[in-house]
């Protein structure tokens, strides 16, 4: 499958997780092991729904989603705004408060939330259902969700 905006072809499991979340209303759980490419497949996702999208990730990951980003997208890639979790709040019908730690593109015009595709990777880290990183997320208007995790299950 090649997506225009993506320069690698994807994987099996990588398009698997694309026609899924393109079937979707409202987004999906990508729950794959570490270097399984989530990342990647998370834009691609974003590029085949053709909006701009929101990716929503631990400090500590913002440069490994940038060069993630730089090396596998290309002129045709829709907008990829960075933010960090830590920082991060959602209004309805606004955009993300906080600035963007990067973007691949310049933001001519503002695209409503409901326009846009949320990423939210390392997301067994809001499983917590009364933090507000949690409702925040859950109440956000975004026309889909896609959350990245390689820690589905939690023994505790």
């Amino acid at each position: 499958m090649k997506i225009k905006g993506i320069n690698p072809s994807l994987k099996a499991h990588q398009e698997d997780a694309v026609n899924k979340a393109l079937k979707s209303d409202n987004g999906l759980i990508l729950a794959h092991s570490v270097g399984s490419g989530k990342t990647l497949t998370s834009m691609a996702i974003a590029n085949a729904i053709g909006k701009p999208v929101d990716v929503v990730v631990p400090a500590s990951l913002i440069d490994n989603y940038k060069t993630q980003i730089e090396n596998h997208t290309n002129k045709d890639s829709v907008q990829i705004r960075i933010y960090s979790l830590q920082d991060v709040t959602i209004h309805p019908e606004k955009l993300i408060r906080g600035d963007s730690i990067w973007s691949n593109k310049p933001e001519d015009e503002i695209v409503p939330i409901k326009d846009r595709v949320l990423v939210v990777d390392e997301a067994h880290r809001i499983r917590n259902e009364k933090s507000k990183a949690y409702n925040t997320i859950k109440e956000s208007p975004y026309s889909k969700k896609i959350l990245l995790t390689g820690t589905p299950i939690y023994n505790n």
